[in-house]
């Protein structure tokens, strides 16, 4: 509903912040939301597929925090080295579909 709400509001750009606000707890709830509604029609598979990479990024790089966080110092500028280098690899493909 939220996701759909901001769409209405913001175009696209809702579908992404949604997203991202979303990732930053979970990537499951909101990739489940998109996909139905991708299939409904309620919004397109590119937006739906774009929108999912922007909640996994921002998983991914609230985990990195996480680690260095939580972590000693080593584990998490690995942590951050290896995500890090995730995110902005996936970053790219969802820039480049």
């Amino acid at each position: 509903i939220l996701i759909r709400a901001a769409q209405v509001l913001l175009g696209d750009v809702g579908a992404y912040g949604v997203a991202a606000l979303s990732g930053t707890l979970d990537v499951d709830a909101v990739s489940v939301a998109l996909a139905e509604g991708a299939s409904r029609g309620a919004t397109t598979i590119e937006v739906a597929a774009r929108a999912i990479m922007v909640a996994a990024i921002v998983n991914t790089l609230v985990k990195a925090g996480m680690a260095l966080v939580i972590g000693d110092r080593t584990l998490g500028l690995r942590c951050l080295a290896l995500l890090g280098t995730a995110a902005g690899g996936a970053a790219l493909v969802a820039l480049g579909s």
